[in-house]
């Protein structure tokens, strides 16, 4: 609600006709909440517009379209369509490498959203590489027992046991519960969980 009343103010402030760089924050503001809220088919319809019209205004390699890209990868996810969702990673990564370190934080997260579509595409192999660049750059910049670095060995964990890799995937899992187990954080307790 709070977003939408944004939008509203700056559409009245900049108009709708021409965009903006003020009106694509409030609009990729209003679609992220939508996504937020659980409003998965509203948001990647507001995101994909946004998306656009950024590539239009500043760019296709713009670092506002990476971080829309990255948006609509999470709820194109969430909406059960795998597919778009690796596209809108793949493209967000490639934008981040023109602009941070291989080995950042913003680097290790557009590793873990590429990882997470193509676990659910099945594509294990790809995704366990996806997720060792992701940990490692998480490690320096996060710690070893960061929630980051937790829910990265989770889906590692996840991605071995899909590859039939029954030893490997327990002794991870082990590992990611002690981890959680230390952790004084609600916030990693109630991510564990999710």
């Amino acid at each position: 609600v709070v977003q939408r009343r944004a939008l509203d103010l700056v559409l009245r402030a900049y108009g709708a006709e021409t965009p903006h760089a003020r009106v694509l924050d409030a609009r990729f503001a209003y679609g992220a909440a939508l996504g937020d809220a659980g409003h998965y088919d509203e948001a990647v319809v507001e995101l994909t517009q946004v998306l656009q019209q950024a590539q239009a205004l500043l760019g296709p390699e713009s670092s506002m379209g990476g971080y829309v890209a990255a948006s609509l990868a999470r709820y194109e996810l969430a909406r059960g369509n795998p597919a778009a969702s690796l596209q809108h990673a793949q493209q967000s990564l490639a934008i981040k490498r023109g602009e941070v370190a291989e080995d950042s934080y913003a680097m290790a997260m557009a590793q873990f959203q590429v990882a997470r579509a193509q676990l659910a595409l099945h594509a294990t192999t790809q995704a366990l590489k996806a997720l060792d660049v992701a940990r490692r750059a998480m490690l320096r910049t996060r710690g070893a027992s960061s929630p980051q670095v937790a829910d990265l060995d989770f889906m590692r964990a996840r991605a071995l046991a899909i590859e039939g890799r029954l030893p490997e995937a327990e002794q991870l899992a082990a590992q990611w519960l002690g981890l959680v187990r230390e952790q004084t954080s609600p916030v990693l307790k109630m991510r564990a969980f999710h």
